[in-house]
């Protein structure tokens, strides 16, 4: 059955604009979801209930399983789904070779979850199987652990797997997400050029931290700033010490590149010039 919008508000079925809190609808009472997917699955049952008394049976059968195993459900809500990425809009990205590289990496994160997820309901339908549930068991093993173990296994997802992880420098994620250096021998020498400008930003920043009377890592930190569609890398100190060290900053020709509640960004020239060379090997390696 499908209902229609008229229906759907008659009966409370989704959150209205006027409803003062979530209780003022069914799917507001029954989201617990844990995923964007779980979210978008339970708006899709409600809008779309099933008719058929074998297919409502086998569900609340499903639900029964998982019920009666409270840690199997804390084991999957809290551990298993906690920051699990949107699936669904990742599938339709790849459909349309949009995706970027840290869309491919949140994929791959999802991959990583799934044996997981299938050692968790092994352990719900032996509990299930224990209490006499063998047939609840199977709908079990039917409708998530075969096709789970199929989708991860070494000829499907595991290819995916071992792809990303040849090719995705790991050591640099969240901070950036880049192909591996080791994977192309051009890659390897723009990363070694990087290296080296990276060391020498390392060097004028606790050549500064010096001059200022500061520790680096403290007081004052290497950060990021971006200007003119540019990501360069800066000097950040608190507000309290950019007071105490105003004068000295400005003896040493600091320029000041913006104030934030987190304390004060600011460069030289030295520091501007190989922040500048530095965004330009990024780009060179992004190409």
């Amino acid at each position: 059955m499908r209902l229609d919008s008229a229906a759907q508000k008659a009966l409370n079925v989704l959150k209205s604009k006027t409803d003062a809190n979530d209780s003022f609808s069914l799917y507001g009472l029954m989201d617990r979801c844990s995923t964007p997917m779980g979210k978008r699955l339970l708006k899709t049952w409600l809008k779309q209930p099933l008719t058929t008394k074998a297919d409502i049976e086998k569900r609340l059968d499903v639900v029964e399983v998982l019920m009666a195993d409270g840690s199997a459900q804390s084991d999957l809500r809290e551990v298993q789904f906690r920051g699990v990425p949107d699936v669904h809009r990742l599938g339709r990205r790849l459909d349309t070779r949009a995706a970027t590289l840290k869309e491919l990496c949140d994929l791959h994160r999802m991959c990583t979850r799934l044996p997981g997820v299938v050692h968790v309901l092994k352990d719900c339908l032996v509990s299930a199987e224990n209490n006499g549930g063998c047939t609840k068991a199977q709908l079990i093993r039917d409708a998530y652990i075969v096709p789970l173990e199929q989708a991860s296994n070494r000829e499907h997802l595991g290819k995916f797997q071992e792809l990303v992880e040849a090719a995705v420098d790991f050591e640099r994620i969240p901070d950036e997400y880049l192909i591996n250096a080791q994977y192309d021998a051009e890659l390897g020498e723009i990363q070694e050029k990087r290296e080296a400008v990276e060391r020498e930003i390392e060097r004028l920043a606790e050549r500064a931290a010096s001059d200022l009377g500061l520790e680096l890592g403290k007081t004052i930190k290497l950060e990021w700033h971006k200007m003119s569609n540019q990501k360069l890398r800066c000097l950040r100190i608190t507000k309290k010490e950019e007071m105490a060290a105003r004068s000295s900053m400005k003896s040493l020709r600091f320029v000041e590149l913006e104030t934030r509640k987190d304390g004060v960004k600011f460069t030289n020239d030295r520091l501007r010039a190989a922040a500048e060379r530095l965004h330009e090997l990024v780009i060179e390696y992004d190409r």
